[in-house]
């Protein structure tokens, strides 16, 4: 690439340590992200990844948007507190797991996060049609374990599979695809709502990501079979330097 207006003087014909922020830009300043994705070979095992951030970006979405519309249909206690306290146990969850889940190579991660995932859809779908407490709770517990392992998974993948020139640009398109599932599914909770009403909305949203979760469970497969750039193997554990 060219070098920008914002180059030193010493900068060569190629970009280097003493170009500026600018090189290879011309000057031109641009808000839109560099998206990418990474060889073939390995396109499909991040399109699991992904879709795993995904479900767990889509999952901690409903919680945190709509939990104070439907948590008085399960529980017996309500307030600001109580609907802060349902998403705070999420996030809680999430930060614990990756303690422990470091230990693990990538690929068992990914089993335990869409498994953890389909289980708490699962639960929650029950718990809504019941309106149980107990399974609410463990609904909680289970997609907040999905959703730290997800992120742990992903973010470990992403840094064996793409190569240094695009690892902003695949870094950028992982990230992308999760801030989708923060928006869209919950655009589609909220339509269904105005329809069905918020209780069959909720419901369906659960069932339809616990098949997504069936699914991405029986894909996990493709993640093992990735060979990464420079000898490294998909069994190397997440926590090894």
């Amino acid at each position: 690439p060219g070098c920008g207006a914002g180059c030193s003087p010493d900068c060569g014909p190629d970009c280097g340590p003493d170009c500026g922020p600018d090189c290879g830009s011309g000057g031109a300043v641009s808000f839109l992200p560099n998206l990418a994705l990474p060889e073939p070979g390995r396109i499909a095992g991040f399109l699991v990844v992904a879709s795993a951030v995904f479900c767990a970006y889509a999952l901690f979405s409903l919680l945190a948007s709509l939990a104070p519309s439907f948590l008085p249909m399960i529980l017996p206690w309500h307030g600001p507190a109580v609907s802060g306290l349902a998403v705070g146990l999420v996030l809680t969850c999430s930060a614990l797991v990756q303690l422990p889940a470091r230990r693990l190579s990538p690929r068992p991660c990914l089993r335990l996060a869409v498994g953890s995932m389909l289980v708490g859809t699962l639960m929650l779908l029950v718990a809504m049609h019941l309106g149980n407490a107990s399974l609410f709770i463990v609904a909680e517990f289970a997609i907040g374990c999905g959703h730290g392992h997800a992120f742990l998974a992903g973010m470990t993948l992403l840094g064996l599979i793409a190569t240094a020139p695009r690892r902003g640009a695949i870094l950028s398109t992982h990230l992308s695809i999760g801030y989708l599932g923060a928006i869209v599914p919950t655009l589609v909770v909220g339509w269904l709502a105005d329809h069905l009403g918020l209780a069959p909305a909720v419901m369906l949203f659960c069932a339809g990501f616990a098949l997504i979760c069936a699914v991405l469970l029986a894909l996990s497969r493709l993640v093992g079979a990735m060979r990464l750039g420079g000898g490294v193997e998909v069994s190397t554990r997440i926590g090894r330097p």
